[in-house]
């Protein structure tokens, strides 16, 4: 349109650059969100920490994230990206309702890790996007027998309420003592 329009070329280009750039953005947004994390070498805690910290610098969203009574050894692998994926999804839903402040929390409750997610999500969003979020949320969720559930008012804002258990990975780490003990070699999985 730049080329074959010359009263509008200038803006056509204008546009066009535009269009390019935000393209990109989405790109490495996207792939961003494919990206697994390597939650070994330096832990949840640090990772979710540097992500907020990514996202508070490039939007307009305080993010405040506290961890209570929990340690990253308590959770498997698994458990871990889970909690990752959940609050990349669920920070990615703050955004787009324009969200301005939000709090993070995970603790342990019994054998329970929750994840308690609040913001104030100053714009309401659409019914069928906060339906297609939470149905991701809490499919993941179910993946490691988890549930998750959500509560809206004027008051409180907005709260993700997501409890994922934590026998699987207690039951794995007392079993993987008791054979090194006894002598004997570890049950492949």
């Amino acid at each position: 349109m730049a080329v074959s329009s010359r009263t509008q070329r200038q803006e056509n280009t204008t546009k066009g650059l535009q269009y390019v750039t935000d393209v990109i953005a989405e790109i490495r947004r996207l792939a961003n969100g494919l990206v697994k994390p390597l939650l070994g070498s330096v832990g949840i805690f640090e990772i979710l920490r540097s992500f907020i910290a990514e996202v508070s610098l490039s939007q307009k969203l305080r993010i405040r994230f506290s961890v209570l009574s929990i340690v990253q050894q308590e959770m498997n692998e698994q458990l871990q990206e889970t909690i990752y994926r959940i609050v990349q999804v669920h920070i990615n839903n703050m955004v787009e309702r324009s969200a301005s402040k939000a709090s993070i929390r995970i603790s342990k409750e019994n054998n329970d890790v929750i994840l308690e997610i609040t913001d104030d999500g100053r714009s309401k969003h659409a019914a069928a996007e906060k339906k297609a979020v939470l149905a991701t949320i809490k499919s993941r969720a179910a993946l490691v027998q988890g549930s998750a559930k959500t509560e809206s008012n004027r008051k409180k804002g907005y709260i993700l309420t997501v409890t994922l258990p934590l026998t699987g990975t207690r039951n794995a780490t007392v079993r993987k003592r008791k054979t090194k003990r006894e002598g004997y070699l570890p049950a492949v999985s």
